[in-house]
């Protein structure tokens, strides 16, 4: 009897036992989906929420960059109130009060602070969910360019490359790039450096950052990124490329020996990827072109055989554009579409006035073209091209400058002035053209320096032009434009 009394309150315990502990492991359960329930309704949230903000300022900066393009497009479209945008034929317009995209509302809100300037704020706001609206904003400050743009050029600084800083004090400057607050500059072969790193973050007291010897005379620079990248006479590195990461201490990351002795000429950066670099007319091929998807090994991939020196180069796209000694094409198109196959797809007789002036140096701007030619008397030596069809360009507008030689162009899309370097007559070596009308460009400025300018490149973020120049005292010249 006890041991089934035993028994019994045993079985008793047991059950009981097990109600408890289902219960138990059902509040449990519970409370742990709640918990992972929470975390990842909060987790998603968070996700959402941080989605959306990217979105968001990725718009407003959108809204930023499409004002600038209509300031760029006339300052007079820049008119207060709160405006929506729009985009027909790749152009940006104002368009409403508001623009929506994807559940994204954006407004522009546009207020004058002068004449001359306006603040832009972009705001975008959208949903976050349960009733709530988030949003973001951004903000500029846009000036009418046009109407301060530089009348007088002014010599604004220099920098002189002596026996104590630089080891030679005589060896022109030849070549120059900008990248940031740095400017790079090239000077014939001498016993010392021929490359140089610039801190110009004060265009009025320049100072040396770094500098470096090459073996030879870097005849043009192109930068990007981390690397330099220059077409040298030296016969052993035709294309060098030269480590600028530490601006204290450049160094050369690699070199290309092309086939014979010819000199390079000139150098840009293609498409993403690719450098192209041209020389001299010989027997060898004219125009190459460089894989620099590791820059510290470039590998040559493509060239074509052409006509005439091509003094200098602009690339935009898929197509290079040369400026030629060669008189029947002193324009050239070199279609580049497949890298690995270059070829001339169109070019320009330009011989109005003088059958054979040389094409000298070139710049570009989206469609257009600008090339300088050698000077004569009573002869263009600026021309404005336009390229929106590369296979088919044609002569917007000519100018006559005198005996100007157009030595370097570059070109401001935001002053829409072309500058160059004259080295004939010597009086008039940095000048301006305005170029707001292409149909019409008009010689505006012009400003006598010490020396002759060989090359120069214009800085939108400085607003500064830099040459280099052949003087002994001020190899590097800075001009306030």
């Amino acid at each position: 009897m006890r041991k089934a009394v035993l028994n019994i309150e045993r079985g008793g315990h047991g059950r009981g036992a097990s109600v408890v502990e289902v219960l138990l492991a059902i509040a449990l359960f519970a409370i742990i989906v709640t918990g992972l329930t929470s975390a990842f309704v909060y987790t998603y949230k968070s996700v959402t929420h941080a989605s959306n903000r990217e979105r968001a300022l990725l718009l407003a900066q959108e809204g930023l960059e499409a004002t600038r393009n209509i300031r760029d497009s006339g300052y007079q479209n820049l008119s207060d109130g709160t405006r929506g945008i729009a985009i027909q034929n790749n152009q940006w317009f104002f368009s409403g009060s508001q623009d929506t995209t994807e559940g994204f509302t954006r407004s522009l809100q546009i207020a004058s602070v002068d004449t001359k300037r306006k603040d832009a704020t972009s705001t975008v706001t959208w949903e976050q969910g349960f009733g709530r609206t988030a949003s973001v904003s951004l903000a500029t400050r846009l000036t009418n360019w046009l109407a301060v743009r530089h009348g007088t050029p002014t010599l604004y600084g220099t920098l002189d490359l002596t026996v104590a800083n630089s080891g030679h004090d005589s060896a022109d400057a030849v070549s120059i790039a900008t990248q940031g607050n740095y400017v790079y500059l090239g000077r014939n072969t001498n016993p010392s450096s021929e490359f140089f790193v610039i801190d110009v973050s004060n265009p009025a007291s320049p100072t040396i950052s770094g500098q470096l010897a090459l073996g030879g005379t870097p005849a043009d620079i192109a930068v990007s990124g981390n690397y330099a990248y220059i077409a040298s006479n030296d016969n052993a590195a035709e294309l060098t490329v030269i480590d600028i990461s530490n601006p204290t201490s450049p160094s050369i990351a690699a070199t290309v020996n092309l086939p014979g002795n010819t000199d390079a000429l000139s150098v840009v950066m293609g498409k993403p990827g690719y450098v192209y670099l041209t020389r001299k007319a010989s027997g060898e091929k004219e125009f190459y072109v460089f894989d620099i998807s590791t820059p510290t090994s470039p590998s040559l991939i493509g060239s074509l055989d052409l006509l005439g020196d091509s003094n200098e180069m602009a690339a935009s796209g898929n197509y290079a554009y040369l400026a030629s000694t060669e008189n029947t094409q002193e324009f050239q198109v070199i279609d580049v579409t497949t890298a690995t196959a270059p070829s001339l797809l169109s070019s320009l007789n330009l011989d109005e006035g003088d059958a054979a002036s040389d094409g000298i140096s070139i710049a570009i701007d989206i469609n257009t073209v600008y090339l300088g030619r050698n000077g004569s008397s009573g002869a263009p030596e600026f021309y404005v091209i336009n390229v929106a069809t590369p296979a088919s360009p044609s002569i917007t507008s000519t100018l006559d400058i005198g005996t100007h030689i157009l030595q370097s162009i570059d070109y401001s899309s935001v002053l829409q002035f072309t500058f160059f370097a004259n080295t004939n007559p010597a009086s008039d070596d940095d000048n301006a053209v305005d170029v707001n009308n292409p149909a019409s460009p008009t010689l505006l400025t012009s400003l006598n320096l010490d020396g002759t300018p060989y090359k120069l490149v214009y800085s939108s973020s400085l607003d500064k032009v830099f040459v280099a120049s052949g003087s002994d005292t001020q190899e590097l010249q800075i001009i306030a434009p």
